[in-house]
């Protein structure tokens, strides 16, 4: 059955059932995947996912449903468990999702799979890793070949529909010496279809050789001599941990609730001038796409912070009815930081006492920003120098204060194909 009919299958049986508005998503993915585990070439595999969602309005009531079954039974059970799911909702303001977007059909990465190159990457991993490396481990790796086919039909006339081919992987290595071993580390990435012929390769993607030679290095750790409050140079890998948490502030749980100290804030300086912060589900930098975000309305690339000045909330259709407010049409992905103005080692130079923060292990900040972590595959820096690999470190900051007081930002900066930051430098961290 073709991804259309069952999202029109879906919609024509949930007005049969008394739904006041019903927006029906179906999606289908295929990959073709390579694996590596334990440092050998192991399977050669294609999977399918398919997945089918459900959301029904009912006066103020809402609700959505996820299935995987596109048989004529499954799509029933789905739109029935959406309706009754809606019933048993509490009312709330801003039900719904976006008035009629027209009919759209978007299309990225028309290349096939290229077999040969994904195996080459693989191997090319695995030799350099061990001829350069050769205490690395590659614990993992795999590199898929997705044709993603996505379709949104709603009872408001929109049909939106999106085809994809991309190349997704990840690679999960330590390093052993004897009986001593360095943490886990690991890279992610996407790698856009067409012209992946013409990439520079694996081994330079997403900053993997470096962060592999990292890993022979900390195989000898040590403590930071003392407690200390100095700087973090935040790498491009640790800010997509580190980014998701201020953004959260403008979010839509938050700003409902006039939690966040960003309520109300809009187009006031709340970071540092040096930060441009920009959502581009559209970006020609990226390998994937996101041509509509989840409330179906047609996605637009968006600044959210310009030269510190808070520019956009994330927020959805719930949450902009209620406060009166824009609805996010970037949905908040493909983040991006523009690049800043200091070379790299420019930024080390100027740091008296403090962590180059590689990878960070938090929970979720506080109401007012603070945020406790450790810091994983970290460096100690004195004086302008990188002196040692850190052990496990507790790193502590306040994010309002952290992205606040950022005294450089490195003009090099490192794409994964799904986002693209600097470095950042960032004063008032407490390192124990």
């Amino acid at each position: 059955m073709e991804i259309s009919q069952i999202a029109e299958k879906a919609l024509k049986k949930s007005k049969e059932l008394g739904a006041k508005d019903t927006a029906v998503s179906v999606s289908s993915l295929e990959a073709k995947e390579f694996n590596v585990e334990s440092g050998k070439m192991t399977l050669l595999r294609t999977t399918f996912d398919q997945n089918l969602s459900v959301k029904t309005i009912l006066q103020n009531r809402q609700a959505s449903v996820l299935g995987n079954q596109f048989s004529d039974e499954g799509i029933s059970e789905v739109t029935k468990k959406s309706l009754q799911a809606a019933e048993a909702a509490s009312e709330i303001t801003g039900a719904g999702f976006a008035e009629n977007q027209g009919q759209h059909q978007f299309e990225y990465g028309a290349d096939p799979i290229h077999e040969e190159w994904i195996y080459e990457q693989l191997q090319n991993v695995l030799t350099e890793t061990k001829q350069k490396y050769p205490k690395v481990i590659i614990n993992g790796a795999t590199i898929k070949f997705i044709k993603a086919h996505a379709e949104t039909m709603t009872s408001k006339g929109s049909h939106l529909i999106s085809k994809q081919n991309y190349y997704e992987g990840f690679v999960m290595f330590n390093s052993k010496d004897g009986n001593k071993s360095s943490s886990f580390n690991y890279i992610g990435f996407a790698i856009g279809a067409d012209g992946v012929l013409k990439t520079p390769g694996l081994m330079k993607t997403n900053g993997l050789s470096e962060l592999l030679r990292q890993s022979e290095e900390q195989l000898n750790v040590r403590k930071a001599p003392e407690k200390f409050v100095g700087e973090v140079i935040v790498t491009p890998h640790c800010m997509e941990q580190f980014l998701p948490g201020l953004l959260s502030y403008v979010g839509s749980g938050q700003m409902m609730k006039k939690t966040t100290p960003l309520f109300g804030k809009k187009n006031e300086r709340v970071i540092s001038e040096k930060l441009t912060v920009e959502a581009a589900p559209r970006g020609s930098q990226f390998s994937t796409k996101a041509f509509w975000n989840s409330d179906g309305y047609l996605s637009q690339n968006e600044v959210i912070f310009e030269k510190g000045i808070l520019k956009s909330y994330l927020l959805n259709h719930q949450a902009a009815t209620q406060l009166q407010e824009k609805v996010s049409l970037s949905g908040g992905s493909h983040l991006q930081i523009q690049k800043g103005s200091t070379p790299l080692k420019d930024m080390f130079k100027n740091v008296k006492k403090g962590v180059l923060l590689c990878r960070y292990s938090a929970g979720n900040p506080a109401e007012n920003g603070d945020v406790s972590g450790v810091a994983k595959n970290s460096y100690y820096i004195e004086n302008g120098e990188i002196l040692f690999p850190l052990g496990e470190t507790m790193v502590a900051m306040n994010l309002f204060e952290a992205f606040r007081n950022v005294p450089a930002v490195s003009v090099e900066t490192l794409n994964s194909g799904y986002s693209d930051f600097p470095w950042v430098q960032m004063s008032g961290a407490s390192v124990s």
